[in-house]
């Protein structure tokens, strides 16, 4: 199976080498052993590809390969279908013993995530200093993959429990791509909006616990310090919970703790300044 077929660069002359190296495999059904001098065939193999239309970094690929393939081509999806398709799989997912407050944020879940990924391919578009700003379904996915993460517990019983996670999930799929200041205020304004019209939570109470002293406001500053993870359990034990990081100098201190036992261990140490980036 190859995925992303069209991303190879055009050479000059409007070839890809990759892509004429597959063309080879099936044109021809093998490649030259340079060693040996010899032929070698490749036997029982079926080629599977897939791509995205041309733009965003993908190039258009030679018919004199696509003409080996049955192609089969499949429309986006609309809201009203990726709305369904992760609703089914985050409600099922939060009748898992989570609290009746928590089940009931599955709609919200997904109602947030749906507008931050349409509001990021709307309105932070990719330009020369900023190509990686490409979004796409796997962006929504892994959002939703990481709400999936926290195990039912008795600190994520409520609302803004989840509306925080969100929130760092967000942060963590769609923020940290962005490269300047207006563009984290954006994102920290976007995140303000969902928890006021989705949640209904108020933005600026839910992350006293985190904000800085040298912040009267909610901003991103405040929202850089909100971590989840399963980091603050040591690697030995059997169960690493997902959860919140309260004290940040509690997970300075345990990134510290693993650094030293990896040092101790390891031919080659590092020696590594922990620091907020």
């Amino acid at each position: 199976f190859v995925d992303d077929m069209n991303m190879p660069e055009v050479e000059t002359y409007g070839a890809q080498p990759p892509i004429e190296l597959l063309r080879q495999l099936v044109d021809c059904g093998g490649y030259y052993d340079l060693k040996e001098k010899s032929w070698v065939h490749i036997v029982d193999t079926v080629m599977c590809c897939a791509m995205g239309p041309p733009g965003g970094g993908r190039n258009g690929t030679t018919p004199r390969f696509l003409r080996h393939f049955h192609l089969l081509c499949v429309d986006s999806f609309d809201d009203d279908t990726l709305t369904l398709i992760f609703s089914t799989i985050v409600k099922g997912y939060f009748k898992r013993g989570y609290s009746g407050d928590v089940s009931q944020q599955a709609g919200n879940v997904v109602q947030a995530t749906m507008r931050t990924y349409r509001e990021a391919m709307k309105g932070l578009l990719p330009t020369p200093s900023k190509s990686h700003y490409t979004f796409n379904l796997r962006d929504f996915s892994r959002v939703v993959q990481g709400v999936l993460l926290q195990e039912p517990s008795d600190q994520f019983q409520n609302k803004p429990s989840v509306m925080r996670l969100w929130t760092h999930e967000a942060l963590r799929v769609f923020g940290d791509r962005l490269t300047d200041d207006t563009d984290r205020q954006w994102m920290c304004d976007h995140c303000s909006a969902m928890c006021k019209e989705v949640f209904k939570c108020d933005f600026q109470s839910e992350f006293d616990h985190i904000r800085p002293a040298d912040e009267t406001e909610t901003g991103y500053g405040t929202l850089r310090r909100l971590f989840w993870g399963d980091y603050m359990t040591p690697a030995d034990e059997d169960e690493r919970p997902y959860a919140e990081v309260p004290d940040l100098q509690q997970l300075q201190e345990r990134t510290e703790e693993a650094l030293s036992d990896f040092n101790s261990a390891s031919k080659k140490p590092m020696e590594l300044v922990m620091f907020m980036f």
